[in-house]
């Protein structure tokens, strides 16, 4: 290893991000691996689908395009990921129309008005890195194989997952010969001495983890993009977690030090490569891991290597991976002004999780104490028993505004007419505030009811859509039990619900409580013609509803209440009803981007909002609404009871970068984020912003290319998005953002 070589040829990896530069590849494309896919298909000779979907997985891994990049530290490239989920979305296309008895009309009624929807998710799933990296693939097969041969007898399904098991890793160790074969053969062809021994190096340290568990923090970093390949490439089953980062690769560290294999600034080079290979990844919303954190002896996860990894992230200035911040009293307070630093330099993709909240939520679901205190962060902010649970975080949404206006309708959707709730009585019919809320609350738990029927019916699907068999085989109850992760496999088999757009909710019950019930300015029959009349013609009314009634965010109690009733109402109907594969549901409350889409099909609401405009945002107040500061809008936020809501939530804070500079600022944005853990918030991320700088970047955005921000869950360049979505930060940094 050459110091420094990753500043040296760090132009030559960008041409991997920017231009998708491949000089060195071979393999089948897409369309060729499709074709031959196919006629394993059709060459069932009495096969199982499980057997079936394993040969196909396998047969990516051993023909799919593989390359090799001379200037990468790390390789696992493998072009199989369309192939894979195509043959999936087959299979799932033809195993569907099965369910058509048990599919009710008002579900295919809220489906297409966004009021709610329930859908398989294969795609938030969160390895057991530890077994990961104290095995290796050779462990994990061993692990396998000892355990199939007490199972011989239980059964075809433990037999043909024993089996799925040891098929796909034929193709997993066939896959790293390819990739060792190939850098070998390219090393050869370099003039360059740094390109030829680094693939040396790769080839060796591949060759190495066929073999055995990684020794060394190169071979820790190689195994974790290298497994990362291959579930999230061949299995087509979405990674969400690279695990606790600074802690799985610590020991590695620590013992290459001791050999004096490494110093600080070769623990640096390597952790320089490591962030920028996430970056190259491109994943969907970002490529996450975590930090800090505890141990199940409850004492602090952070190291030296957190440290480490911050300050290169830092120095790096890249839009992604994405940092899940586990923040305890236990943390050390000079590593979180470290990440606190890293987001007051826009470099801002990290969101800090409560480990004490995040720890009684799961335990609160059932989960055994010990399972949780480690928890995993799957995706955004997704939490779950860290090698033991399959969370499926993104099974279903509910659309809260959407049940307000079933309410106010008769359990209609007033843009299309349809059907989408029970009749609970129409405008006219609701004397009392208290009737209308009881009906809003019927018509949550109808969409809940609805979302967990179709969940369950499409799970006992599950076992003819997908396996897991490398996901499954990191999971010590699945390969115990003899079961497919997805199949009811691990310890904790749940599924997922996020009930969102919690502000505009909010605001819209507590003006319809004042205008009509409180203040009469009119009744509530005049109130819901005007909704349907998108506020036209009312302008007035419109302007006074925007301005003078209270809004969720700015620590009111009448209105923060509907927030946390909702939250408490859904959290006892959703959080341990049974699923369709031996778990129980979860609820969680974020909205990340859906918000956008959902908004589009909802009508006009009664805090102002016009029809098909955006929902808010995840626990955020509706966009600049929040005019009481940001302490305000933390004690909003963090009036719910968190721990009923074990998928998950976070709240958004945007903060004017005036107002976080110096030593005083970092005190200011220190006191924020402990203010908003005491009071037992879940998860919180923020934006630093200018004013002036987002106005100059939407003007000029060829000089702010690099200017980064925290859109809901995950980093985006802000000259990205569309103009609509600057101008929602545009707005915020304008009215709010005061400390």
């Amino acid at each position: 290893m050459i110091k420094n070589a990753f500043n040296t040829y760090r132009d030559k990896l960008d041409r991997d991000y920017f231009g998708a530069y491949i000089d060195y590849a071979e393999g089948l494309d897409t369309d060729s691996l499709m074709s031959e896919i196919e006629k394993i298909s059709e060459n069932k000779e009495n096969k199982s689908p499980v057997i079936l979907m394993a040969e196909t997985e396998a047969f990516i891994l051993k023909n799919a395009r593989i390359s090799v990049d001379p200037y990468e530290y790390f390789a696992g490239a493998l072009d199989g990921r369309d192939a894979a989920l195509k043959t999936r979305d087959l299979r799932h296309r033809f195993n569907m129309k099965f369910l058509a008895p048990y599919t009710r009309p008002i579900y295919l009624n809220g489906i297409n008005t966004l009021s709610f929807t329930a859908a398989p998710d294969f795609g938030h799933t969160a390895a057991d890195w530890d077994s990961v990296m104290k095995l290796g693939f050779s462990g994990m097969l061993e692990r396998i194989r000892q355990n199939a041969s007490k199972m011989a007898d239980n059964g075809k399904e433990k037999a043909d997952f024993y089996k799925s098991c040891e098929i796909v890793y034929e193709g997993i160790f066939a896959y790293i010969d390819r990739l060792s074969s190939l850098a070998e053969r390219v090393s050869a062809l370099q003039e360059d001495s740094f390109a030829r021994d680094n693939l040396i190096e790769v080839a060796k340290t591949l060759r190495n983890l066929a073999k055995r568990p990684p020794q060394t923090l190169r071979e820790a970093m190689q195994m974790t993009f290298l497994y990362y390949s291959i579930q999230h490439r061949a299995e087509g089953v979405h990674l969400r977690t690279l695990g606790p980062v600074d802690a799985l690769f610590y020991p590695f560290m620590k013992s290459d030090i001791e050999k004096g294999l490494l110093d600080e600034e070769g623990v640096r080079e390597y952790m320089r490569a490591f962030l920028y290979t996430c970056y190259t990844e491109k994943a969907v919303a970002n490529m996450p891991f975590a930090i800090a954190g505890l141990y199940k002896n409850g004492e602090s996860r952070a190291n030296r290597l957190s440290y480490i990894l911050l300050e290169e992230y830092i120095g790096l200035n890249i839009i992604d991976p994405k940092i899940h911040f586990c923040y305890s009293s236990k943390t050390p307070d000079d590593l979180i002004e470290l990440a606190l630093e890293s987001v007051r330099k826009g470099r801002n993709s990290i969101v800090f999780i409560n480990c004490d909240v995040a720890s009684d939520a799961l335990t609160a679901l059932g989960e055994d104490r010990e399972d949780t205190i480690d928890f995993t962060i799957v995706g955004c902010y997704e939490i779950a028993a860290y090698g033991k649970e399959v969370p499926c975080t993104c099974n279903g949404c509910i659309n809260l505004p959407k049940a307000l206006e079933a309410a106010i309708f008769n359990g209609k959707d007033l843009l299309t007419g349809k059907v989408i709730g029970p009749e609970t009585g129409d405008a006219e019919s609701f004397t009392t505030f208290d009737d209308l809320y009881k009906a809003y609350r019927t018509q949550c738990e109808a969409f809940a009811d609805e979302v967990m029927h179709m969940t369950s019916s499409y799970e006992s699907y599950y076992p003819l859509d997908v396996i897991s068999p490398v996901l499954s085989s990191t999971y010590a109850d699945s390969v115990a039990k003899g079961i497919d992760a997805f199949h009811g496999g691990a310890k904790y088999n749940n599924s997922s619900i996020n009930a969102f757009g919690s502000a505009t909710m909010a605001d819209s019950l507590i003006a319809i409580k004042k205008l009509v019930f409180e203040e009469k300015k009119l009744t509530l029959k005049e109130f819901a013609d005007i909704l349907a009349a998108n506020w036209e013609g009312h302008g007035e009314l419109h302007s006074y509803v925007l301005s003078k009634m209270p809004k969720y965010g700015n620590n009111i109690a009448e209105v923060d209440f509907f927030v946390k009733d909702t939250i408490d109402f859904l959290g006892k109907k959703i959080n341990g009803h049974p699923n369709g594969r031996g778990g129980v549901f979860r609820l969680g409350t974020f909205s990340i981007d859906w918000r956008f889409t959902f908004g589009a099909k909802t009508a006009a609401s009664a805090n102002g909002r016009l029809s098909g405009e955006t929902l808010s945002k995840n626990m955020c107040a509706t966009t600049a609404c929040d005019l009481k500061g940001v302490t305000a809008h933390i004690l909003s936020a963090c009036a719910p009871n968190y721990t009923n809501t074990p998928n998950g939530t976070v709240l958004d804070l945007l903060l004017h970068s005036s107002a976080a500079r110096g030593e005083d600022g970092m005190k200011a944005m220190l006191a924020l984020l402990k203010t908003f853990m005491i009071k037992r918030g879940f998860a919180v991320q923020f934006n630093v912003l200018s004013l002036d700088t987002l106005r100059a970047a939407q003007k000029e955005p060829e000089k702010y290319k690099t200017l980064q921000v925290r859109l809901c869950g995950w980093n985006v360049l802000f000259c990205n998005l569309s103009k609509k979505e600057q101008d929602e930060y545009i707005l915020q940094c304008e009215k709010t953002g005061n400390l």
